[in-house]
C-alpha cells in the first residue's frame, strides 16, 4: 500500500456586486462648539439623503452606518516654539454600501463636493448569497484538482485503486490527525479584491482554495 499526499488549488473570479463608500465629515476650528455643530450640520444632511434615496430606490442602498459626531482638540506648536491656542476637530464617519455602481459614483460625486467630507475609499464585494456560491464551487474545484495530481502521481508509479483518506486545510494532515475513520472535510479560501483593497472603480473578486487531500493506494 502507498500513501500519496497532493494538494489542490482552485480559484473563481466574480465582477464585484456590492460598493461600500467609506468617508467622513471632519471640521476644525478655534470654538469646540462651532465645530461639532458645524459637522454635525453637514452630517445630518447626508444622512437624510442617504435615507430619502433608500426609500425612493429600494434595493439602491443595502446597508449604511454612522458613529455620529466625535471631537477631538490639540494645541500645535508654532515655528518658535511656542503652544497656540487649541484647536478643536470634529469627525463623524459614515459607511454606505450600494448595490449599484453607478448610483454610487452619482452619490458620492454630489456629496464630495463638500470641502468638510473626505473620502477614504470604495471596498468592493461579493453579497453573501453569492460568496457563499462561490464558495462552494472553488472548493469543489480544489477537490478536484488534488484528484487529478494524485492521479497523475498513481499513473507514473503504476499504481492501483486510488482512495482518498483525508482532506484537509493545509498544514492539518501532519497535525497528529487519524489517517482512518473519519475524513476532516475543510479547504484554505482566500479572497482578492475586497477589503483592505480598495478604490473607486468596481474590482473584480476573486476566491482561491487550496485543499490537502491523502489517497491510498492497493
Amino acid at each position: 500500500m502507498t500513501t500519496i499526499t497532493v494538494a489542490g488549488e482552485a480559484e473563481v473570479e466574480r465582477a464585484a456586486e456590492l460598493g461600500t463608500v467609506h468617508l467622513s465629515v471632519s471640521t476644525e476650528g478655534p470654538d469646540r462648539q462651532g465645530v461639532v455643530d458645524e459637522a454635525g450640520g453637514i452630517h445630518a444632511v447626508i444622512i437624510a439623503g442617504i435615507v430619502a434615496l433608500q426609500d425612493a430606490e429600494a434595493g439602491v442602498i443595502t446597508r449604511w452606518t454612522s458613529d455620529g459626531v466625535t471631537v477631538s482638540s490639540s494645541r500645535p506648536w508654532n515655528q518658535d516654539g511656542l503652544r497656540l491656542p487649541f484647536v478643536h476637530t470634529a469627525t463623524a464617519p459614515i459607511s454606505v454600501t450600494f448595490a449599484d455602481a453607478g448610483r454610487l459614483s452619482d452619490w458620492l460625486g454630489s456629496v464630495a463636493t463638500n470641502d468638510a467630507v473626505v473620502v477614504n475609499g470604495v471596498e468592493w464585494s461579493l453579497t453573501d448569497a453569492t460568496t457563499a456560491e462561490v464558495t462552494a464551487d472553488v472548493r469543489v474545484q480544489a477537490v478536484k484538482a488534488a484528484v487529478r495530481a494524485a492521479a497523475t502521481y498513481a499513473a507514473a508509479l503504476a499504481l492501483t485503486g486510488l482512495t482518498p483518506v483525508a482532506v484537509a486545510d493545509p498544514g492539518l494532515l501532519d497535525s497528529g490527525a487519524p489517517d482512518h475513520g473519519a475524513v476532516p472535510m475543510g479547504a484554505s479560501l482566500r479572497m482578492k479584491g475586497s477589503a483592505p483593497a480598495m478604490g473607486f472603480a468596481p474590482q473584480s473578486i476573486t476566491i482561491a482554495a487550496t485543499v490537502h487531500v491523502r489517497f491510498e493506494t492497493a
